[in-house]
């Protein structure tokens, strides 16, 4: 009995210093106009609506997040591809899909409409391959100024592109902040019961591993900040600059497993590299040098 005591007492302070330390990690790194002010503006909340193939009458959603960076006067939207493709099956998609929308308040939805242009010299969104996972979105096109200026309305702030490190100097056990945008019921005999939590949210979490992949590292995340499938597109943020964002909880690669299992909760999730999202940026740029592009 007494053997139990003292590992109940173990794993109860384990937990407290945890709790403490990550408490202590978001306050060191949110003093004034802070770290998670600027961050936490950044984000939204954006959805994709698919038509069953099978069941017409049927339609599936997709919930994740995206956040805005400005570079030289322009604002982008940078989120995952698994979010934007066109169908909710296949490979390598580079078709946006025609329902996309960004959430202006709990209720209200503003719809991105042409994503994909008719040429690639006009495409307002570029698509990188499936394992990097990213979307970059420019904001320039006309059909695209009232969305971008109902969300600066609603205190939407991008963050330069000059807060992207695209550095390899990271290591395991790092601390991180994961900003996302939550989207999920409340758990059962609570207060939430019946209820949606939504909102954005901060967590703490840690690099798994980083040096193993050119683009792609993996994080962990503690008992009481898990990952959602929904959490797709949030940035990763160390030392007040963004080293990746997050592509998915571990296991769910398709759209089809995010969509049967919206409310998962994983302890790690995999993340690609800031370098790879400022590559498909600087893509996207060369597109809106053409002349054919309405900016």
């Amino acid at each position: 009995m007494d053997r139990m005591r003292n590992s109940f007492k173990i794993m109860l302070i384990g937990n407290m210093l945890l709790f403490f330390t990550q408490h202590l990690f978001a306050q060191n790194l949110t003093p004034g106009d802070t770290t998670y002010n600027k961050w936490q503006k950044c984000i939204l909340n954006i959805r994709s609506v698919y038509i069953r193939k099978d069941q017409p009458s049927v339609k599936d959603t997709l919930s994740g997040t995206a956040f805005l960076l400005t570079d030289q006067g322009k604002i982008y939207m940078v989120t995952t591809k698994k979010l934007l493709q066109r169908d909710i099956y296949g490979k390598d998609q580079q078709l946006a899909n025609d329902s996309v929308f960004v959430r202006l308040d709990y209720k209200k939805y503003i719809n991105l409409i042409g994503l994909s242009g008719a040429g690639s010299d006009k495409s307002a969104v570029i698509f990188s391959n499936d394992n990097d996972d990213i979307a970059v979105i420019s904001l320039q096109k006309k059909a695209y100024k009232r969305v971008l200026a109902q969300l600066l309305l609603i205190g939407t702030k991008p963050v330069p592109v000059g807060l992207l490190d695209t550095s390899n100097e990271h290591h395991a056990d790092e601390l991180l902040m994961r900003f996302a945008f939550l989207d999920y019921p409340g758990e059962k005999n609570t207060l939430l019961a019946g209820k949606r939590v939504m909102g954005s949210s901060l967590q703490v979490s840690q690099i798994a591993q980083y040096e193993s992949s050119a683009s792609i590292f993996t994080i962990k995340s503690p008992e009481r900040a898990g990952i959602f499938p929904g959490n797709n597109g949030a940035p990763i943020v160390a030392n007040d600059r963004l080293i990746g964002m997050l592509r998915n909880p571990t296991g769910m690669e398709s759209n089809r497993e995010i969509i049967q299992n919206p409310n998962y909760i994983l302890r790690s999730g995999q993340a690609v590299k800031a370098a790879y999202i400022l590559r498909c940026l600087h893509k996207l740029q060369m597109i809106e040098n053409s002349p054919n592009f309405d900016n």
